[in-house]
């Protein structure tokens, strides 16, 4: 695996102008075995951060069990009741479909990579 791919479950936060960006592990985090701990992490960054939006970078995760499609639909109401936004990016095609059957893709957009979320959001705030 790459080295800048976060390992042992932790998430990877970096500013970006106009963003966080909060990558994923290798490591299953959105397990049912992981995914309180996963959310405890990104509720207590929702509240924490001061950026407008969030991106989470899902290249790494290939799998999305329905407690942590909750735990998405969560965050974004926390993120919104901040006047905040949350977007996904680097999403593989099962997982769009799954956000399609679900109609998360309606919460939340998902984009091709980082810079294609960060921008976007910019030019509809």
């Amino acid at each position: 695996m790459a080295s800048n791919v976060p390992q042992g479950g932790e998430l990877e936060l970096r500013g970006v102008k106009g963003g966080t960006v909060v990558t994923f592990p290798a490591a299953p985090v959105l397990d049912n075995d992981h995914v309180e701990e996963t959310a405890l992490r990104l509720f207590h960054l929702a509240e924490t951060i001061h950026d407008r939006t969030m991106v989470l970078n899902l290249a790494h995760v290939s799998f999305i069990s329905s407690r942590a499609l909750g735990v998405l639909v969560s965050l974004y109401k926390k993120l919104l009741n901040r006047q905040k936004k949350l977007v996904v990016c680097h999403v593989k095609e099962e997982i769009k479909n799954l956000f399609n059957i679900v109609c998360l893709n309606h919460l939340f957009p998902a984009y091709d990579n980082e810079a294609q979320a960060i921008q976007a959001e910019k030019q509809e705030s």
